[in-house]
């Protein structure tokens, strides 16, 4: 009631100059009214003060609440999250909401309007505010707004008086708009953006469309320039004229003069560039165009400035074109959030968003599930990042079924169109921008047939999309949510017209993000497949404090009583956590995103620039070899100009040197930035690549004459064995290694000794395929054993073997181990697992489990790091040797699950702070996991515990996992995809062995320890 019409996002300003140089807050035209606003809220409507907009109100015993602001973030009401259902009721009676409970924030600010406004005219802007309100000025109702997450603009002119006025809104946190915003997020009110005042001449520029268009060569440019003028006296607009000019930095490169057309307030005229550089993710090249209204007498009235790109969109043979490219979409969803303003952003939040995009190759943004702030759509346009912009639309809680859905109710025709409009209008001159979503999960039916037709008309130049469309015609992009690997396939293989671009996929909830590697190999490997977007950047949660002083995010359930609906943790899916700490998992989206290919075929390296506008002459390509982990050569290779889509071959370093038949080497290539680009810096690491040139053939062995023999004793209890400053102690009873130290020292901390672990702590994906169910047989296997063989012979005085067969639960399967003890006090195990019965589920994880002394907090490794990898998730990890506490190595999720583990480990050590400890050797290669934590603290037997991150404890220990391995992650999705059966743990005969080495203090050179080992008899082929 009584809002401005839709526009593009614009500022005023009094002349060119400030148009050109100044930020819009500093404007003599913009008058901010954020800040602290008189508030009061209200249950119910009912309860609300009813008179609260007069002028004469006593609000002295209000309270004062910050504007932007959530008001469920400053104490006031609850913060509700579900996915997809309606948190005010459980069944949906559209277009009615509840009236026993929905909360009203009254709000009132006293202004003063400045003085040099009297002769212009000034209209208020709400950024967005959720969900409806009413607006008076000076006691008179102004009008009404719904939509929360576009501008609400009024024009209150008339409504102003010299000297003090009074604001005055009714914030509804529900309204029949709700039943069109029940999106995937917090479900929290307020006002939620920018609010201000602009004061504009009598006659002013209303609105402005540019759009650029480029010859079939790119060569040649212009931009349609088409501005809307209005005023209260129409018949003068005649007497206007329009001035565009066109800059690059400073410089001025074109100045047009528009003229009236056809008496409608119309201006529209054509300003061509020749070599315009062009707009892309990779080269945002802007230009600003600063638009003027003059007078008669050719005197400014008003100036604004955009900025704008030369680039086109265009769908043709199948595939989705940038400037004549098929681009690949390597995005991402991101909602709004923060987790101490809720859907209140910083600019600073935003930029650092971007920036973090940038850095791990994320070029494409869907705005899920509505129009963002518009200062995202800035930060796109500079530094460079493809939009798919979505409109705030999804009825998901009313279902899909025709008769039930809003989108084929032609009642909602009106209400989805406005806001599909309107987010048009105010985006449309966003180069970023390149793809209209009509919104998500919200049915289909005639209204969005309406919609398609009404998105053309009003930009025939950039595609629809909309996934719940399928493969009808209304969407120009076949976008479906989660297909598997094999429905890319068979969608690839079919004759068609329209690319697929997958609108959400990789759910990224907990410790995820598994097997993206193999959704990205069909992706390159198929024209019409041109990515998608990981569902989703950010955790969604809130930051709240224990009584203790403990801070931890808070998911869905942790506010409100037990009647609050909830869909708990189903809001922590995000590749960063809420402060923008990263996930592990976002490494692997950034190595598989990279845009730079790599093959080693002989002794060459292939390279493949998968850029579609850059010259890998922008990069330096750096390599290094590594020897059983230490570096042994390094350099820089000449300059690669290599033109996009092109490859070259180039000799492998040091190939002639290398191939010994016992050491194990890795070749890396890496490609840097030469100079800064945006938000990256000089010599930043955009791809890399390694190769393993050969595997690790054998060990150096030495042998055991200068030890002395070794001693041992036994009973009917144990068996003792000793040699020169070490002693092992084995449990006839149980089998297990009772005592283990080393220099007088005990490396255990109890006397369970070596676990037999098949399990972990359930992530949100197990969860989800319901693996805790599936396979709880082996949650206790390890812990249900019976010892059925114990035997041990003395190989000579230098070693002796011990063999031991346990029986695991109900003698389901057995683990028989082999123990060799040489008289260096190094310990061989030698594992052999075997089920005994047909169709036992596939195993979470297959390993041992030791409870180590908790002085042993140094661990460093061989292997891929620094952070935690899994079988399905490490191309993203480079193999090296790293060091690290074993405090570092959790992965505090915020629902705490499975983490910290490290794969293709050749070896690791743990070490006390004097350097005593001991080294674990891999034969070939296994995994390990330090923390100090114990399996119980990231497991739970459900989902709905709701265990938080603070829940966890430290342990008067170190849980040292060393693992033939585990399940992949999985991630495909949270709601029933399992991990792929190449990365799968079936149930079958596996073996895996490991050498343990003793450390001295200080002891250094791990890289040799690790292949020295004494000549056994026992254990030689």
């Amino acid at each position: 009631i009584n809002k401005e019409k839709a526009h593009a996002t614009f500022y005023s300003f009094p002349n060119r100059d400030d148009a050109m140089d100044l930020e819009p807050e500093q404007s003599a035209n913009y008058f901010s009214l954020n800040g602290h606003w008189k508030f009061k809220w209200s249950k119910y409507p009912e309860a609300r003060p009813k008179d609260f907009y007069q002028s004469d109100f006593d609000d002295t015993q209000w309270a004062e609440i910050s504007v932007p602001s959530n008001w469920e973030m400053e104490d006031y009401g609850i913060p509700i999250y579900v996915n997809h259902s309606y948190e005010w009721t459980e069944n949906p009676n559209p277009p009615f909401v509840r009236h026993d409970w929905n909360p009203v924030g009254s709000y009132r600010k006293i202004i003063e309007v400045p003085e040099d406004w009297k002769e212009k005219e000034v209209f208020i802007i709400f950024g967005a505010v959720k969900s409806a309100f009413y607006l008076w000025v000076n006691g008179e109702k102004v009008g009404y707004s719904q939509d929360s997450k576009l501008p609400a603009e009024f024009k209150i002119t008339s409504f102003l008086k010299e000297g003090k006025n009074l604001i005055a809104l009714e914030v509804y946190r529900w309204s029949d708009g709700s039943y069109l915003e029940g999106q995937d997020f917090w479900r929290i009110s307020g006002i939620e953006r920018d609010v201000y005042l602009q004061a504009r001449p009598k006659t002013s520029i209303r609105d402005f469309k540019v759009e650029p268009f480029l010859s079939d060569d790119y060569k040649k440019g212009f931009l349609q320039i088409d501005v809307e003028l209005q005023s209260d006296t129409p018949e003068e607009i005649k007497r206007y004229q329009l001035e565009a000019r066109l800059f690059e930095g400073k410089k001025q490169l074109k100045k047009l003069l528009i003229k009236q057309s056809l008496n409608s307030g119309l201006f529209s005229d054509k300003l061509n560039i020749v070599y315009p550089e062009l707009w892309s993710a990779e080269n945002p090249k802007l230009y600003q165009l600063v638009l003027s209204l003059l007078d008669k007498d050719a005197v400014v009235l008003e100036s604004t400035s955009i900025k704008i790109g030369f680039r086109e969109v265009k769908m043709a043979g199948g595939q989705l074109l940038i400037n004549g490219k098929a681009v690949l979409l390597k995005g991402v969803n991101r909602h709004e959030h923060d987790p101490k303003t809720g859907h209140v952003i910083s600019r600073e939040s935003m930029l650092e968003d971007i920036r973090l995009m940038k850095k791990f190759n994320i070029n494409a943004v869907r705005t899920s599930h509505y129009p963002n702030d518009p200062y995202w759509y800035q930060l796109c346009d500079e530094h460079g990042i493809y939009l798919i912009d979505e409109a705030n639309i999804e009825s998901h809680g009313m279902g899909y079924k025709p008769e039930r859905t809003l989108g084929n109710n032609p009642s909602w025709k009106a209400a989805h169109l406005d806001r599909i409009r309107s987010m048009m209008e105010r985006d449309k001159n966003h180069p970023s921008v390149i793809v209209w979503s009509m919104g998500n999960e919200a049915g289909f039916g005639v209204n969005f047939v309406d919609a398609a037709e009404l998105m053309h008309q009003l930009d025939p130049n950039r595609p629809t999309h909309y996934e719940r469309a399928g493969e009808d015609r209304a969407t120009d992009i076949v976008c479906p949510m989660y297909p598997s690997i094999d429905y890319l396939k068979r969608y690839a293989k079919r004759a068609t017209d329209r690319p697929l671009i997958m609108c959400e996929y990789a759910h990224a909830m907990g410790n995820s993000v598994g097997n993206l590697k193999e959704y990205w190999d069909v992706i390159k490997a198929e024209p019409h497949l041109q990515g998608g977007f990981i569902w989703d950047w950010v955790d969604q949660g809130l930051e709240q404090t224990t009584a203790d002083g403990q801070t931890y995010f808070a998911f869905g359930g942790d506010f409100g009583a037990d009647t609050i609906p909830s869909d708990n943790n189903f809001c922590i899916n995000g590749l960063v956590f809420p402060d923008r700490k990263i996930h592990p998992a976002l490494w692997e989206v950034k190595k598989v995103y990279q845009y730079i290919d790599f093959d080693l075929s002989n002794t060459f390296i292939h390279i493949h620039n998968r850029y579609d506008f850059t010259n890998l002459s922008a990069f330096d390509f750096k390599w290094q070899m590594l020897e059983d982990g230490k570096e042994i050569g390094s350099g820089v290779f000449p300059e690669i100009d290599l033109e996009p889509a092109q490859s070259v071959d180039i000799p492998l370093p040091m190939s002639g040197q290398l191939f010994a038949q016992d050491v194990d080497y890795v070749f890396t290539i890496s490609a840097h930035l030469k100079e800064e680009k945006g938000l990256l810096p000089k010599e930043y690491e955009v791809a890399w690549e390694q190769f393993e040139i050969q595997s690790m053939q054998g060990f150096m062995y030495s042998n055991l004459d200068r030890y002395e023999e070794l001693q041992f004793f036994e009973d009917e209890h144990i068996l003792r064995i000793s040699g020169e400053n070490f002693e092992f102690q084995f449990s006839k009873t149980t089998g297990k290694l009772q005592k283990w130290e080393w220099q007088g020292k005990s490396i255990l901390a109890n006397e369970k000794g070596f676990i037999f672990n098949f399990w972990r702590g359930m992530t949100d994906n197990d969860f989800g395929n319901r693996f805790q169910q599936r396979a709880v047989i082996w949650k206790e296997a390890g812990r249900q054993t019976l010892l059925s063989d114990f035997s041990f012979e003395r190989i000579d005085g230098k070693e002796i073997q011990i063999k031991t067969k346990h029986e695991l639960g109900k003698a389901f399967a057995i683990w028989e181990t082999v123990y060799t003890i040489a008289a260096n006090g190094e310990m061989y195990v030698d594992n052999t697992f075997i089920p005994l019965q047909v169709d036992l589920p596939e195993l979470p994880k297959l390993g041992l489990t030791l409870e180590i002394d908790s002085s042993f907090q140094q661990v460093d490794w061989y292997g891929r790091g620094p952070f935690e990898t899994y079988w399905d998730r490490k191309s993203g990890a480079k193999i090296g040797v790293y060091s690290s506490s074993v405090d570092q190595q959790l992965e505090n999720y915020i629902r705490p699950q499975e983490n910290g583990n490290h794969t293709d480990v050749r070896w690791f050590a743990l070490r006390d702070s004097s350097g005593l400890g001991f080294l674990v050797a891999a034969e070939p290669l296994f995994d390990f996991s330090a923390q100090n934590y114990s399996l119980e603290d990231f497991d739970q037997p459900d989902k709905s515990i709701n265990k938080h991150s603070m829940a966890i404890q430290k342990k008067p220990f170190v849980t040292l996992d060393i693992d033939f391995g585990q399940t992949g992650v999985a991630g495909d999705d949270s709601w029933g995809a399992r991990a792929h059966k190449e990365y799968t743990l079936f149930s079958q005969p596996y073996h895996y062995r490991f050498r343990i080495v003793p450390l001295l203090s200080n002891q250094n050179g791990l890289q040799k320890i690790w292949k020295e080992k004494p000549l056994l008899k026992s254990i030689l082929d």
